[in-house]
């Protein structure tokens, strides 16, 4: 498992578990944007830092989550 922080980049997390986008856009619309071009473009560069502050949310409550769903697909 990947250890989780707020500078893990989102393109390695993609490469390791390609479904959490699915899951990230289930949780909330806004997420929408990561399964469009510009999005994967932003995917490949990001944060989970960067995202919290493009999606208005904590890294912790993105981490959070992000763990939980890694948990449950097992």
């Amino acid at each position: 498992m990947i250890e989780i922080t707020e500078t893990t980049k989102l393109s390695t997390l993609m490469q390791e578990y390609p479904w959490l986008v699915d899951e990230a856009v289930k949780m909330d619309s806004r997420f929408k944007v990561l399964k469009s071009p510009i999005g994967k473009l932003f995917l490949k560069n990001a944060t989970i830092g960067e995202l919290s502050e493009k999606a208005g949310l904590s890294a912790e409550e993105i981490i959070g989550q992000v763990q939980s769903w890694i948990g449950n697909h097992a």
